[in-house]
């Protein structure tokens, strides 16, 4: 029942947060101050998308 928690670590939980935080329009400074990460640059690595056809630019040109 549930998933191997072998397969996973913090840095797993920190990435999901951080994904998840800014799929939901957290700003960006407010997750680098809550995760400590030493710059906007490294903060931009912990985000994955999977969307990346609807979770582009353009879905703001309307």
């Amino acid at each position: 029942m549930g998933e191997d928690s072998n397969t996973y670590s913090a840095h797993s939980l920190r990435s999901g947060f951080v994904t998840t935080a800014a799929k939901k329009g957290v700003p960006v400074r407010l997750i680098r101050q809550q995760t400590g990460h030493a710059s906007y640059e490294m903060l931009d690595r912990y985000i994955y998308t999977t969307a990346n056809l609807t979770d582009n630019a353009t879905r703001y040109l309307r």
